[in-house]
């Protein structure tokens, strides 16, 4: 189930996987200052679900971004990062 929702102002970016990554971050901020230890994230965007859990060098231009995502997974006690189908993500799509 989906425990928050938020409206992002972004600044124009290049493409749709860094508003990803981007919007990655802030949901990871917002679920720490929720107080959660254990969490599930959720996502259809690929690249930034297999970004988040890599461990391999990568240089494209979202590695920075991820980077900080994956330094605020730290903070949890137990999290786990999956990559769902965008038919199996209707909350996020509605």
């Amino acid at each position: 189930f989906v425990v928050g929702a938020a409206a992002l102002k972004l600044p124009v970016v290049a493409n749709t996987a860094t508003v990803k990554a981007i919007v990655a971050v802030k949901a990871i901020e917002t679920t720490i200052d929720m107080g959660f230890s254990y969490v599930i994230f959720e996502g259809d965007a690929r690249v930034i679900m297999k970004g988040l859990i890599s461990k391999e060098d990568d240089f494209s231009e979202i590695v920075p971004i991820l980077d900080k995502a994956k330094s605020l997974l730290q903070q949890f006690d137990k999290c786990h990062i999956n990559y769902t189908r965008q038919e199996g993500n209707k909350a996020a799509h509605e």
